[in-house]
């Protein structure tokens, strides 16, 4: 499958650089990390994800514990995940950082994780507010 059908084709290339000096960094950084690609529930016509199988193999390889939260309408198949190293399970509060293509319902969001997905929460929407809210109130950004 092409890369086209990630949604965060950047985020896997800053992940999972190919020059040697930065994967030496990466490896030491992330090594043991635990990242959880989420199932998409916005949308019943979501496909896209935020990682392909080919990035999910690298991060493995570096050292990243990969958890997939099952999904029968994610545009790769489970099996070229679990192929690729990832662990495929629902339960995904182990891991610290979690990815996804569209916003995490404010119900899910767990306290003292790093989420990465897009929103339109930037544009000030009255109906993304509560989101942004809780993000502030339940997420540590600046540490």
């Amino acid at each position: 499958m092409s890369s086209m059908l990630s949604a965060g084709p950047a985020l896997a290339r800053c992940l999972t650089s190919h020059t040697i000096q930065t994967r030496r960094c990466i490896s030491r950084n992330v090594q043991g990390c635990i990242l959880a690609i989420r199932r998409e529930d916005q949308s019943v016509w979501e496909r896209r994800a935020p990682l392909g199988p080919s990035h999910v193999r690298q991060l493995v390889k570096d050292g990243v514990n990969v958890i997939v939260q099952p999904s029968n309408r994610r545009a790769y198949p489970m099996q070229a995940y679990q192929s690729a190293g990832a662990k495929i399970q629902e339960d995904i509060s182990e891991a610290s950082v979690v990815i996804g293509v569209k916003q995490v319902p404010i119900d899910q969001l767990v306290p003292n994780r790093t989420y990465c997905f897009f929103s339109h929460t930037i544009k000030a929407q009255e109906a993304n507010m509560p989101l942004l809210d809780a993000i502030l109130e339940k997420i540590s950004i600046l540490g």
